[in-house]
């Protein structure tokens, strides 16, 4: 178990945890290590779709919304899987197609920025209450929908910050 576990640790495959592991610390020797596939995988999907759709501004717009509703959706049956302790559901919640959707906010938000300008800049006390509200409401609708709303307004509370010239605060 320890040659596994050595050998994973010099590949991009560095999820596995082995029992003897288990006991350490909190039982996950570099919990976070998980997160370089996912990386890596971002680095190779990225330029790759940006190459394809390059020109085609409207088929961009809607594969962009088609792969965040669809990432969306793997990432919530992952995340059940995964909680129900399935080891499919965790090897689907270590890759891209489950974490993209929260990317792709960033990316629609950046593709879209001279439209949304006058809703962001400037305006980061709104989507500060905003999102406070939203985070701070408790549960209420089922616990997808308010995911994907928070994720939604936390990423565009990120873009106004970043420019509403809040300097030295």
């Amino acid at each position: 178990e320890f040659w596994v576990w050595f050998v994973s640790q010099l590949t991009i495959i560095q999820i596995y945890n082995p029992d003897f592991l288990r006991d350490f610390g909190v039982g996950a020797i570099n919990g976070s290590l998980w997160t370089i596939p996912v990386e890596l995988c971002f680095y190779i999907f990225v330029p790759l779709f940006f190459r394809y759709f390059d020109n085609a501004r409207k088929a961009r717009c809607i594969a962009l919304l088609l792969l965040f509703l669809i990432s969306f959706l793997i990432f919530l049956v992952a995340k059940e899987a995964k909680a129900e302790n399935l080891f499919w559901g965790k090897l689907l919640y270590l890759t891209v197609f489950s974490h993209l959707w929260g990317f792709l906010i960033g990316v629609i938000l950046f593709l879209n920025y001279s439209q949304l300008r006058r809703f962001l800049e400037g305006k980061i006390i709104f989507w500060s209450v905003l999102y406070l509200s939203i985070a701070g409401f408790g549960e209420w609708g089922n616990g997808a929908l308010q995911l994907l709303v928070q994720r939604v307004v936390l990423g565009v509370w990120a873009i106004s910050f970043a420019f509403s010239g809040m300097v030295g605060w």
